[in-house]
């Protein structure tokens, strides 16, 4: 009974705990709904791409992840539309797809891993976007056409955005 509430939201201390939390079975991750790595110390070098990779597809129900400020994460992990590149953004669009809070606050993510997300994980209710300039227009109308619970999108600091 208590291994399911260990899971649900795990607590790391740095980057090696959440290294070591990566190799547990697929069984146990299934119970994780929720992950906030915004607080661990040197995450914005430390976290890299198959990190993301690993844990979205450990954890096919996570309902919240929070990567503010890992700035070494690239497109590539965050979307995989067409290309190769792109593995993490799709990953997790494609395994979490009941999402629905993200924080890419201070993330180099651009409107073709954007309108991903927006397509495959139409849940969404909140994301934090505050400083990702690789955000437009475009991925804002996917956000809009088909992320119909939205309730609340963070745009501060996003210049890719034309104001009316």
């Amino acid at each position: 009974i208590v291994l399911p509430l260990i899971y649900y939201r795990p607590q790391f201390r740095d980057i090696i705990g959440f290294r070591k939390f990566l190799r547990i079975s697929y069984t146990s991750g299934s119970l994780v709904r929720e992950v906030n790595l915004s607080h661990l110390p040197h995450r914005w070098t430390a976290i890299t791409d198959p990190d993301i990779i690993n844990l979205v597809n450990l954890c096919p129900n996570l309902t919240f992840l929070d990567i503010n400020r890992c700035s070494a994460l690239q497109d590539s992990t965050l979307a995989h539309i067409a290309s190769i590149l792109d593995k993490g953004f799709i990953a997790l669009a494609r395994s979490c797809k009941v999402l629905t809070s993200l924080d890419f606050s201070f993330t180099d993510i651009t409107d073709k891993a954007l309108s991903e997300i927006a397509v495959t994980c139409p849940t969404i209710r909140w994301i934090n976007l505050i400083n990702c300039d690789g955000v437009t227009e475009l991925s804002l109308d996917e956000l809009k056409k088909w992320c119909k619970e939205l309730k609340v999108l963070r745009l501060d600091g996003c210049y890719g955005i034309l104001g009316e």
